[in-house]
């Protein structure tokens, strides 16, 4: 009977550290941990070909624009 509880326990125990040890794999290859990450994302700068004060911009933040509409005003 002893033995029995005892396979059944290193069992239990086996499949607990297996089931976590795939957990850890698909969670690092879905969000790497790693104190050194950074995040990149691409952006535009918009300059003026004129100098002069804006005084109005067309367009709201992450809107997108055609090529021929003017941002700024």
């Amino acid at each position: 009977m002893r033995e029995v509880i005892y396979n059944t326990l290193l069992w239990a125990v086996i499949a607990v550290a297996v089931t976590f040890s795939v957990f850890l794999v698909m969670s690092d290859n879905l969000a790497p941990f790693t104190t050194q990450a950074t995040l990149h994302k691409p952006v535009s700068n918009i300059d003026p070909e004129v100098s002069g004060v804006v005084t109005q911009v067309a367009v709201k933040n992450g809107e997108r624009a055609a090529g021929a509409v003017p941002v700024q005003l």
